[in-house]
C-alpha cells in the first residue's frame, strides 16, 4: 500500500507541474487585440470610400465605407504599418506602435489624387461574375429612321437585327440556315421576336416566312 501511494504521488507531481506552465501561456492568448479606426479622405477633404486598409505583416484587412471611416482588429503588441490603398490615388503607409491589449488608436489619412492612372484592376467573384455565361441574349430598339434608310425594294425585319450590338450576320447550310448569331453563340436555335411577334424555324434558327416591310 506504501508503494502504491508513493507511485501515484510520483505521477501527480509532473501533472500539477506541466499545469503550473501551461496556465500562464493560456492566459496570455485570451488576451484581447487592438484597435485601429480612422478616415480617409481626398485633398478636398471628402471621405473616400473604397479605400483598401491592410495591416503589415499580418495581412488583417478591410475597406472603408460610405463616409470614409475603417474599423480594424490587429494582434496586442504587435508593431506594424497600415497600408491604404484607392485606384485613382497615391497609396499610403501609416506606422502602427505597439499597442496593448483593448487599446484603440483613431488615425486620419488624406491620398492625394493621381495625375494619370496607368493600370486599371477588374476583380470578379463566383458570387458576381463579371461575365454572363449563361445565356447570349439581346435586344433593342430600332427606330423609324433606321428602316426608312433601307432599300425600299429589300427591305428585310431580319437585317434590322444587325443594327443592335452583339448581333452578326452569319453563313448558312441551307436556304433558310440560321443568318444571324448573338455574342458569337452558335447560331443554331436562334430565335426573333419582332414587336412581340414569334417568327421562328425550330431548328435551323431562321424565319418561318420571309416578311417584307
Amino acid at each position: 500500500m506504501l508503494m502504491r501511494h508513493s507511485l501515484l504521488r510520483g505521477l501527480l507531481t509532473p501533472l500539477i507541474v506541466c499545469l503550473t506552465v501551461l496556465t500562464p501561456g493560456a492566459v496570455m492568448a485570451q488576451q484581447p487585440s487592438a484597435r485601429v479606426t480612422g478616415v480617409v479622405r481626398e485633398q478636398g477633404g471628402h471621405p473616400l470610400p473604397g479605400a483598401r486598409v491592410v495591416f503589415v505583416p499580418g495581412g488583417a484587412a478591410t475597406m472603408t465605407d460610405s463616409g470614409g471611416r475603417f474599423s480594424l482588429s490587429i494582434p496586442s503588441g504587435a508593431t506594424g504599418a497600415l497600408t491604404i490603398q484607392r485606384i485613382g490615388f497615391e497609396a499610403a503607409s501609416i506606422v502602427v506602435p505597439s499597442m496593448s491589449g483593448g487599446a484603440r488608436r483613431d488615425i486620419a489619412v488624406t491620398l492625394p489624387g493621381l495625375a494619370r492612372l496607368d493600370v486599371v484592376s477588374v476583380i470578379a467573384s463566383r458570387a458576381r461574375p463579371l461575365l454572363n455565361t449563361r445565356d447570349a441574349s439581346t435586344g433593342g430598339a430600332i427606330e423609324r429612321e433606321e428602316i426608312e434608310r433601307l432599300p425600299t425594294d429589300a427591305r428585310d425585319p431580319i437585317a434590322l437585327a444587325y443594327n443592335i450590338p452583339g448581333v452578326a450576320q452569319a453563313t448558312g447550310f441551307f436556304g433558310d440556315a440560321p443568318r444571324l448569331t448573338v455574342d458569337g453563340a452558335n447560331s443554331l436555335y436562334t430565335q426573333y421576336t419582332l414587336d412581340g411577334l414569334d417568327n421562328n424555324e425550330g431548328f435551323l434558327g431562321g424565319p418561318r416566312v420571309e416578311v417584307p416591310l
